[in-house]
């Protein structure tokens, strides 16, 4: 497992139920005890308690970590190696290893205001359904491939080859670039971004290019961000990474609910966002011999441009 998430998650304090009934043979019931989704909304103050969606794992959970056992020692030794001439992303992508979950598709389509496919009438043509989908930074598509069946037209985004070769493998058209402006004009019904936030070395220009791509009039971003927020870039093999560019004056020892309070009214509220719901939504990553499986805790905001900032709104 990448270092930095062996540390973060250590720090976290991943849930010893969780490990418990992973050792156990986990099932839906002890999942949904053993993960945390809820919160304090008495810390998150009126407004954001106002907008928080209470989630629970389900059975696309459940499905990920019987479908993503722990890697076996070789197999770790030989990510470790890989590791020394390549980035944690592009050896993860290239060895088809450490595999991330952070939504199911029903919890997108609650959180989105969207049918999800199964309650969809077998008549309705694909072509009733034409919403665009844009994933900014998709890892190896894993995530993108979950939401994809809300959306008629999906486009990924990724700076890492193997990354990218990952996610057209899976059939999911994909552009290589770290440069939002090579999109030109264009305009997405939802332009997702996961995880990507702490690991850019330009939030604030993340943050205006997700303005400038979603639809003006109807359009949402799906943002998710570890929290506390811990930003730092990768740079190569070796774990050798760097600070960002762009400094967020974010407390890296916040409780989540201040974090989210601080993230809220500090960034994304200036950047031109209006909060319409948040959760809170543990981001899994497949195991090893060190531990069974890996957790962080997300935060998940769906936003809209915001109307004082948008004449088309």
């Amino acid at each position: 497992m990448p270092k930095a998430w062996v540390t973060k998650a250590t720090q976290l304090s991943m849930p010893s139920p969780l490990e418990q009934a992973m050792e156990e043979g986990v099932s839906l019931p002890a999942l949904q005890q053993a993960l945390r989704y809820s919160c304090c909304k008495e810390r998150l103050g009126p407004e954001l308690a106002s907008v928080f969606v209470e989630l629970s794992a389900s059975k696309r959970t459940l499905d990920f970590l019987h479908s993503h056992p722990p890697h076996s020692i070789p197999a770790s030794w030989a990510r470790a190696v890989a590791g020394w001439f390549v980035s944690n992303a592009d050896a993860n992508a290239a060895l088809s290893m450490y595999r991330m979950h952070v939504l199911d598709i029903d919890s997108a389509a609650l959180l989105l205001d969207l049918s999800p496919p199964s309650s969809v009438s077998s008549q309705e043509s694909p072509a009733a359904r034409p919403l665009r989908l844009l994933d900014v930074g998709a890892g190896d598509g894993q995530v993108t491939a979950e939401l994809a069946p809300l959306f008629g037209e999906v486009l990924a985004t990724e700076v890492s080859l193997p990354c990218v070769r990952a996610i057209r493998k899976r059939g999911i058209a994909c552009e290589r670039t770290a440069d939002l402006s090579t999109l030109g004009s264009r305009h997405f019904d939802v332009v997702a971004c996961l995880n990507v936030l702490d690991r850019c070395s330009r939030p604030l220009d993340l943050l205006a290019d997700l303005c400038r791509l979603t639809e003006p009039r109807s359009g949402r971003v799906l943002l998710a961000v570890v929290l506390p927020f811990s930003p730092w870039v990768e740079c190569g093999g070796m774990g050798r990474r760097k600070r960002p560019e762009q400094h967020l004056a974010l407390n890296p020892r916040a409780q989540w609910e201040e974090a989210v309070k601080e993230l809220s009214s500090l960034v994304l509220q200036p950047a031109g966002f209006e909060i319409l719901k948040i959760s809170r939504v543990p981001y899994l990553c497949q195991g090893d011999a060190s531990s069974s499986v890996y957790t962080l805790d997300d935060a998940v905001f769906v936003l809209r441009l915001s109307p004082e900032l948008n004449p088309l709104s």
